[in-house]
């Protein structure tokens, strides 16, 4: 696979003092100079897709402006194979005195495209846009919302090799936020380059194979997305990514497609493990279903299967459930290859984000888990997956019990 980016020992300056027509003249000191990048060495290849993540002012912004080519970095060198498109801060390149009609022709030439290919695009950007009646009127009256969606809106429209979006998709609403994330899975389903900003870390796994972690202009880790949470989260908030049972004798491998949970006394494998929801976005009210393959190797071991659900937010467990509860009257015992599902009826789980485990037990005595098969969204009607994690509601666990309200005929 070839290089969509190659960036090698990159970094970027900025002076802390103002400039004026005086220091120009006047040798600057290392004390008047800050890093917002410093030392960055990193390799992406076309068609993955790579989060970024960090705390405010670890240089996440500057790293795409370099990337977008709106900044050259200080030192260091940026190889970029392909046409670059990006949303960066809200409203980056809108002129404000022009309508929302003219903006997306501004912007259209600036990518490139002459005005023929912009009038052919041009219905197709305003639908997906959903403000047809502002579209004459000028973007200093728009909302930040409806700022976001024209950007997204003419980029979504425009062929590139590589999309850069930079936090803009939490600024819309509900129903735009679930139509972005349509059209980003789309072109990452045709291979593009994808380069994906948020402070919602617990969705990278859904959209990223890699993710990027920043931290005070240096980059401390560049790998699968479900290690960048746990180095994100031991770093900054101090959670565990596995708060159980941890064993060194499991074996857990291609975390992308499928997991295989490989026992090294080789008496049994779990495999084909699959959750039937559309790329783990769960409605509030739907229910789900987990199912696996495993194959047992021997006739004497009684296999017990949970399955647990942890909080991202806290890193705590919220639910399981387990074969030795209720499995149809029947275990796993006999050597042979056993087919096992799990549902999970709608309005158990309230909205939020969880990571959901595979744990093995041997005999009622010795259990294993295997953490974060799974990274899974559950969203009301009324929320944006990318919005959810920021209102955090009462409990995790919500079912649907029957009440009963009878006014009383006493006063």
């Amino acid at each position: 696979m070839s290089k969509a980016i190659e960036i090698n020992n990159l970094s970027k300056r900025y002076s802390r003092k103002k400039r004026n027509l005086r220091s120009l003249f006047i040798k600057k000191s290392s004390e008047d100079q800050f890093y917002a990048l410093q030392n960055i060495n990193l390799s992406i290849e076309k068609g993955d897709a790579v989060g970024v993540i960090g705390p405010n002012g670890s240089g996440k912004s500057t790293l795409l402006k370099i990337i977008s080519r709106i900044t050259e970095p200080t030192d260091g060198n940026i190889l970029v194979n392909g046409k670059v498109v990006s949303i960066l801060e809200v409203g980056l390149g809108f002129q404000q005195e022009l309508s929302g009609y003219e903006n997306i022709f501004l912007s259209g030439y600036l990518y490139g495209l002459s005005k023929r290919e912009i009038e052919s695009k041009i219905d197709q950007i305003i639908d997906f846009f959903g403000f047809k009646d502002f579209i004459h009127q000028a973007v200093k009256t728009y909302s930040s919302g409806m700022y976001a969606r024209l950007a997204f809106s003419i980029v979504n429209y425009i062929d590139a090799d590589i999309y850069i979006y930079d936090e803009v998709l939490t600024v819309g609403d509900s129903n735009f936020s679930r139509k972005a994330i349509e059209q980003i899975k789309k072109k990452i389903d045709k291979q593009k380059t994808i380069i994906f900003v948020t402070h919602e870390i617990n969705i990278l796994p859904i959209f990223c194979n890699k993710t990027i972690v920043l931290d005070k202009s240096k980059m401390i880790f560049y790998g699968d997305s479900i290690e960048a949470i746990s180095q994100y989260n031991s770093r900054f908030n101090s959670i565990e990514s596995d708060p159980i049972y941890k064993e060194k004798n499991e074996i857990i491998s291609n975390f992308k497609s499928t997991i295989d949970i490989i026992d090294l006394q080789n008496l049994f494998k779990i495999s084909d493990i699959k959750i039937n929801c559309t790329d783990k976005i769960i409605k509030m009210n739907d229910d789900f279903e987990i199912s696996m393959l495993v194959q047992k190797y021997d006739n004497e071991t009684k296999l017990d299967i949970s399955i647990l659900f942890f909080d991202n937010n806290e890193g705590t467990p919220i639910l399981a459930s387990s074969t030795g509860f209720r499995a149809n009257g029947k275990e796993i015992v006999e050597k042979g290859t056993y087919n096992i599902s799990c549902k999970i009826p709608g309005n158990i789980l309230n909205a939020g984000s969880y990571s959901v485990s595979i744990a093995s037990t041997k005999n009622l005595k010795k259990t294993v888990s295997h953490p974060n098969v799974f990274q899974i969204i559950i969203y009301k009607d009324t929320d944006s997956p990318f919005t959810l994690a920021k209102t955090k509601a009462l409990a995790n666990i919500v079912p649907e019990f029957d009440w009963e309200i009878n006014k009383s005929s006493y006063e």
